[in-house]
């Protein structure tokens, strides 16, 4: 069997039976989609909108409950990704994550476009990536959707959704409490009470504190680096007056206040200025480097503030449900970009931003012995602000312009003028920044209707439809660069008749390096103007898409279910933030599927196999580029058509004999490039898009009777990741690379995690041990080359090593 892309079975079905195979080759322990729950025990989800049980969904389902995440001592999402095969999510930087789902992603970070996988937290989209990735918080459990899912969730789901579902409130007392402490200082502290206040009333309030020291130690200051302190809190208040009325009040609140990621040198350094251009086979091992920033404020932080409205009414055959959310963030990170202490390769970036959204969504369902439907409608309003900015020093700015051939001018005058006539000024070592701002306003509406028909007992075709229109209004300003040190002795300079002698002005150096706006010129905006510097540039957009789904279903035999259908996925277009005027177009996943669930639970066997193909139209991709003439690597926008060929599947098993229970899971993906030819001419077509082919997870849980002490459990879990497949050029870009010499760029993972417990009979007191990557295997997930073409400094960001610790959990 070739791994080299060429692979063909007869495709879809071919994989299929592989999936089956492998299935039963690789079982270990159950917690996929039987999580925690006893054989005869089906898994509800509301996947389709409704509840169902989880094996009469024809839809590819990863269910994670809360004992998965209780297992994996999982903090959020990013932390359970490698036990979900198929699911990447990079959260180095928390407030701009990267999520992809089968290997669809999106790549910018700006306001202007939208993410490809849509987060959902209890049925309202969380939008921005910035607000994405929060601490897990009283969670009941978490649905990863694979595969486009725009006619139920909506637009932004072209990869997939995740649905997490937190706890309600109860009508009866209980609170619970857990304290987990560990390694790298680190402790967290879970807590929840629900108490019911009247016989139609009850309020559930829980919270969450986390805090870590960091991973790393700056090897010429000591300083501790990425550390890590956050805390959430929700608040429920459950109104049912009645049998046929629910309305759920929830506020929530996410605190995030932690260091920004390091950047880890990969190239060696002396004296003298980094070669820039060095070729791989020079970096030096990032595992093996001493640590040294110089940001002197690198922060990533995030205050998010939510409030929603639930309703659900029946009414009779009919029941109406209405959700009313409104939510607000603000972000801010600054990381380093050179990953060196020298002011003469300084260099950082940050991120601010700011976002208001208002949500209002009514749905009608039904059901009867024909058709179960659903439809309705939504309206969502978002108000977004981002300033994108850069941080020099007038020493490293000397460093680029020399790098381009266009000398020294700090350094020349510091020497040839200043020091010369002994003035007690200087131009070194002043900070220099420049911003891009940006500004979003976006509305969408919706109309959706989606029904089941039973066209016999056994036989259901679902069909789907979801109509949206987006109307988005953006803007780009680029002020100024702010330098004031460097003004005021220039402004000096300049009332001592000093610049005449150098026949310069002020002027001179009041020039932009990186957000340098002579490359856009020419590009005319809607507000009457065209792109320059201190001057506002308007666009806007109006985007319209119909995303259909047809999937038909077949009982072959009770608890053992066929499916096959297509989907569409639709991401909104956009603006490209770092590119004035910029505008693309809407992008769309194609995705055809076919799959067999089987869920024979008398034999404590639940088997889910899937074979799917999606073509990907209009992806926007974006990378790091060199313009003709200079060093400085600038962002930039490029479309593809991409297409991909796989299979998933799962296995559980829980031998009625046996106290154990096994599990497997795996994705295997051919993604490749069907049409892209990038902005420097590469033809990429027919080339690995980078996603790996292989991700699988497996594990085994043992439980032991302790008799009147209660139960003993221990669950061990590994997943692994092949390796990145490269193409043209995602070495250039930094996230694949294979072999570079000295270390290994983003290949094959493994993880393995470990959990021991012991819980006394009445589930009121328990006592943990966990490991999290239990051989502390640690990579290179990606080299950043932000800074590479300028000054010569790419860096390395890595995975995180092994975390152990104990817990305590109480729960009245």
């Amino acid at each position: 069997m070739s791994m080299n892309g060429k692979y063909r079975l007869p495709r879809v079905a071919g994989l299929a039976v592989a999936a089956v195979l492998a299935g039963g080759a690789i079982a270990a322990p159950a917690r996929a989609e039987t999580d925690g729950d006893s054989p005869g025990e089906p898994i509800i989800v509301t996947a389709q909108m409704r509840s169902q049980p989880l094996e009469d969904v024809p839809i590819t389902v990863r269910v994670i409950d809360a004992a998965t995440i209780d297992m994996h001592a999982a903090d959020d999402m990013a932390r359970l990704a490698a036990f979900v095969p198929g699911l990447a999510i990079d959260a180095s930087s928390p407030t701009q994550p990267r999520i992809a789902i089968r290997g669809i992603t999106t790549t910018d970070f700006g306001i202007g476009t939208d993410p490809a996988v849509g987060v959902y937290v209890d049925g309202v989209y969380a939008g921005r990536s910035g607000g994405e990735i929060t601490q897990f918080n009283d969670i009941e459990h978490i649905e990863v959707l694979k595969g486009p899912q725009g006619t139920l969730l909506g637009r932004n789901s072209a990869a997939g959704g995740i649905s997490i579902i937190t706890r309600k409130p109860v009508d009866h007392f209980e609170a619970e409490t857990m304290v987990r402490a560990g390694n790298y200082g680190k402790v967290r502290v879970d807590g929840m009470v629900n108490v019911p206040l009247t016989s139609t009333l009850a309020l559930r309030v829980s919270g969450v504190f986390n805090r870590r020291d960091g991973l790393y130690t700056d090897a010429a200051t000591g300083q501790r680096r990425n550390r890590q302190l956050n805390w959430s809190g929700r608040a429920q208040l459950r109104w049912r007056p009645d049998t046929e009325t629910d309305v759920l009040l929830t506020w929530f609140h996410d605190q995030v206040d932690q260091d920004a990621r390091p950047s880890i040198r990969v190239v060696p350094l002396s004296s003298r200025t980094p070669a820039v251009g060095a070729p791989a086979s020079t970096w030096i091992d990032p595992l093996r480097t001493p640590i040294t920033n110089d940001v002197s404020d690198n922060p990533e932080r995030r205050n998010l503030n939510e409030v929603s409205l639930h309703l659900e009414r029946r009414m009779g055959a009919v029941t109406l449900s209405a959700i009313t959310d409104w939510r607000h963030f603000s972000t801010f990170n600054r990381e380093d970009e050179d990953s060196t202490n020298r002011a003469d390769l300084y260099l950082d970036s940050s991120n601010a931003e700011r976002n208001t959204t208002f949500y209002q969504e009514l749905r009608l369902s039904g059901a009867s012995h024909l058709v179960d439907w659903v439809a309705g409608a939504s309206f969502n309003d978002e108000k977004a602000g981002q300033v994108s900015g850069v941080g020099l020093t007038t020493d490293s700015i000397d460093t680029i312009l020399s790098n381009i051939g266009q000398g020294t001018p700090f350094h020349d005058l510091q020497t040839g003028l200043i020091d010369a006539y002994g003035l007690p000024i200087s131009v070194l070592g002043q900070s220099w920044d420049e911003a891009m701002i940006n500004h979003g306003h976006y509305q969408a509406w919706a109309a959706f209707g989606d029904a089941i028909w039973h066209v016999t007992p056994r036989l259901n075709l679902t069909t789907g439809l979801r109509y949206t229109r987006d109307i988005k209004h953006f803007s780009w300003f680029n002020g100024s660069r702010s330098a004031p040190g460097l003004d005021a002795a220039m402004a000096t300079l300049n009332s001592l008749g000093a610049l005449a002698l150098a026949g310069v002005s002020p002027s001179a150096f009041a020039f932009d390096v990186i957000f340098d706006m002579s490359a856009y010129a020419s590009i005319p905006c809607e507000n009457g103007v065209t792109v320059a510097e201190n001057v506002t540039c308007k666009r806007s957009a109006r985007y319209g898409n119909l995303s259909p789904r047809a999937v038909l279903d077949y009982r072959i035999a009770p608890g053992v279910l066929l499916f096959a259908g297509f989907s569409r996925g639709y991401k909104a277009g956009g603006f490209t933030a770092t590119q004035p005027g910029s505008t693309f177009r809407n992008e769309l996943v194609d995705n055809y599927e076919a799959g067999i669930k089987a869920d024979l639970r008398k034999l404590g066997l639940v088997m889910n196999l899937s074979g799917f193909h999606y073509v990907y139209n209009n992806r926007q991709t974006l990378r790091l580029e060199t313009p003709a003439g200079s060093l400085v690597s600038q962002y930039v926008t490029d479309t593809s058509d991409e297409q991909a060929w796989g299979a998933d599947f799962d296995t559980n098993w829980t031998p009625r004999a046996l106290p154990v229970s096994l599990y497997a899971q795996g994705q295997y993906i051919d993604a490749t490039y069907r049409r892209r030819v990038n902005t420097s001419g590469q033809d990429l077509a027919g080339q690995p898009t980078g996603t790996p082919m292989w991700s699988v997870a497996g594990g085994a849980r043992l439980t032991r009777p302790l008799g009147r002490w209660g139960l003993f459990a221990m669950d061990v879990s590994h997943a692994y990741t092949s390796v990145c497949r490269t193409n043209a050029e995602t070495l250039a870009q930094g996230f694949c690379g294979g072999n570079v010499g000295a270390f290994v760029l983003n290949g094959a993972r493994n993880r393995t995690d470990l959990k021991i417990a012991a819980t006394r009979a009445d589930g009121g007191l328990s006592f943990g041990f966990f490991v999290q990557n239990l051989f502390d295997n640690r990579y290179v997930q990606r080299v950043s080359m932000i800074s590479a073409s300028a000054l010569g400094t790419p860096y390395a960001v890595l995975t995180n090593p092994r975390f152990f610790g104990g817990e305590i959990k109480v729960h009245f």
